[in-house]
């Protein structure tokens, strides 16, 4: 890369020679960007920097001295000319001064980029329009997301560390192959310790939210959080008759990662989170003396000072107790043979990416178990012949209006139901069998979350609960649908997850390891907690029937209220 060094003495240049000076920079500026990110090119840059600056403030000063003197001539050649003849005309009054005003604005600095210009970041921001979708879009969410002070939320960034061949320290790792590129690369150049091994970082996936809290956290910064808070590929064919068959390396994977429940999340900066108890309608309501009622016998026998009955009492705002989360760590740790990996990359692959399957299932299956442990059970009173879709509306319906009354919600009030998603097509077989709907062979999700948000409710259709050990999944084939199931109705914002600030992924080799041929080709480890910060919560279980049953002409009497 040829250099380019800045003359000592810029003021004997011309104004075209300075104009080629600046191409020159500009180009040796691009080049060196284009580099990989090392020290020296570092220093380069910044070198280059500096010298396009000292050009440009050259040619500034130039243009400015041609102003000056462009100024003065003219104002010479101006008192030159003879007096005006013409009549004088009168003096105006000279109008008011306009205002001096002082630009407040502070503007984000520029991010340079590796062409050397620059980008800007704008975030769209907008009202709630009057009609509400429970269920809407991320990027709906984004457009009416309210305004905040505080930084918006970045996406995760899986980022490789450093000396890892063949990859920029700091550069993005796209996808799960990549991911075991890397980590081949990395141990291939590790030398063999003894003892406990040496472990180096390969990756890390950063992240950062919009809200933090520690133990530490003040009860306004707790306050806001509340506020803010609601295709397997084909198998090669065999060969002909007296060809050998053909061998394919490829594995057949349909595990999928979906269906994970949905918690406000923040980030948690050191090992957990203290936070109070928060008191409700009914905690306050209790205290006696809380509301007092005052009449006029009462106070004419206050002012004769006979007959008195009762006085205006003062309610003291009691202490809350604290409670506090401590993280857990959910982690893996995978050892592979170094001939295996060499010679078969590709079950490598498919296994890590089992591997990172299960740990998402997992940990899901977890967190929603810590959630139905915080959770009052509830049994619904509906007959157990009455339809599923009857039967879920009317009891959420029923626990979301009980609920709103309990802790004086508003009557429109948005609340969350969690279900089961193998539910989803329960109540689509259903409806397949009933009169009257429309297209009833092809009800949508949509339609069935439409349904939800006519009542305020917003739904959540998980994987991981009542599936595999009980329900559907399990180690036989499902013949029938499940009699009964649960579902999960709270507040928005009762439970919130909090994350550790990063996700650690690398390799582990040591002596003892190297001894039988092998090496930790995978080890990751995450932390999170779940807190209830809310009032209640309720897991209600349910009866259902995919019969398709609407109700009776005639019915002999209430049951449950069911259609």
């Amino acid at each position: 890369m040829p250099q380019f060094e800045l003359p000592a003495d810029l003021s004997g240049l011309s104004d075209g020679d300075l104009s080629g000076l600046l191409d020159q920079a500009n180009t040796a500026f691009d080049a060196a960007a284009g580099q990989p990110a090392t020290p020296q090119t570092a220093a380069e840059v910044t070198r280059l920097a500096a010298a396009i600056e000292q050009v440009r403030g050259q040619q500034t000063a130039r243009a400015d001295a041609h102003t000056s003197v462009a100024d003065a001539v003219s104002r010479v050649a101006a008192s030159r000319q003879p007096a005006a003849t013409a009549p004088a005309e009168p003096t105006p009054t000279p109008a008011e001064p306009e205002p001096t005003t002082v630009d407040t604005d502070v503007r984000e600095p520029e991010l340079v980029t590796a062409s050397g210009g620059a980008r800007t970041e704008s975030r769209e921001l907008g009202g709630f329009s009057n009609r509400r979708s429970l269920n809407p879009s991320l990027s709906a969410i984004r457009r009416q997301q309210p305004v905040t002070d505080m930084p918006a939320r970045q996406d995760p960034v899986l980022v490789a560390s450093a000396d890892i061949p063949g990859f920029t320290q700091g550069g993005q790792i796209h996808d799960m192959d990549a991911l075991v590129a890397a980590m081949h690369a990395r141990a291939r150049t590790m030398p063999v310790a003894h003892g406990n091994g040496q472990r180096v970082h390969v990756a890390q996936l950063q992240r950062s939210y919009t809200h933090n809290l520690n133990i530490d956290s003040t009860a306004d910064e707790i306050e806001r959080v509340l506020t803010a808070a609601a295709s397997p590929e084909v198998l090669i064919a065999a060969g002909g008759w007296c060809a050998p068959s053909e061998i394919s390396y490829d594995f057949f994977n349909i595990a999928c990662i979906d269906g994970l429940l949905d918690l406000p999340t923040i980030g948690i900066n050191r090992g957990g989170l203290r936070f109070p108890t928060s008191a409700s309608f009914g905690d306050i309501n209790a205290l006696s003396g809380i509301v007092w009622t005052w009449n006029e016998t009462m106070d004419a026998a206050a002012a004769t000072g006979t007959g008195q009955s009762g006085t205006k009492p003062c309610v003291r705002v009691p202490c809350p107790s604290y409670n506090e989360v401590r993280l857990a760590c959910d982690g893996v740790c995978v050892t592979v043979g170094n001939l295996t990996s060499n010679a078969f990359p590709e079950l490598i692959a498919n296994h890590l990416r089992l591997v990172e399957a299960i740990q998402a299932h997992y940990t899901n299956n977890r967190i929603i178990n810590s959630v139905v442990a915080q959770s009052t059970a509830v049994t619904d009173g509906g007959a157990s012949t009455q339809s599923t879709t009857a039967g879920i509306l009317n009891a959420a319906n029923l626990q979301a209006t009980d609920y709103r009354e309990k802790y004086a919600m508003c009557r429109s009030d948005v609340m969350e139901a969690v279900f089961p998603s193998w539910m989803l097509n329960n109540v689509r077989e259903d409806l397949a069998k009933r009169m009257g709907v429309s297209d009833m062979m092809a009800v949508t999700n949509q339609q069935i979350a439409a349904w939800f948000d006519a009542r305020d409710i917003r739904t959540q259709w998980i994987a991981d609960w009542q599936v595999r050990t009980t329900g559907l999944g399990q180690s036989a084939a499902a013949t029938v649908w499940p009699t009964s199931a649960q579902f999960l109705t709270y507040a928005p914002g009762t439970f919130v997850r909090g994350n550790g600030m990063t996700l650690d992924l690398g390799i582990v080799r040591d002596s003892t390891l190297n001894a039988t041929n092998d090496y930790t080709a995978a080890w990751m480890e995450e932390c999170y907690l779940v807190a209830k910060l809310g009032h209640e919560s309720r897991v209600v279980t349910v009866d259902v029937c995919a019969n398709g049953t609407t109700g009776a002409a005639n019915m002999a009497g209430c049951i449950g209220g069911t259609s």
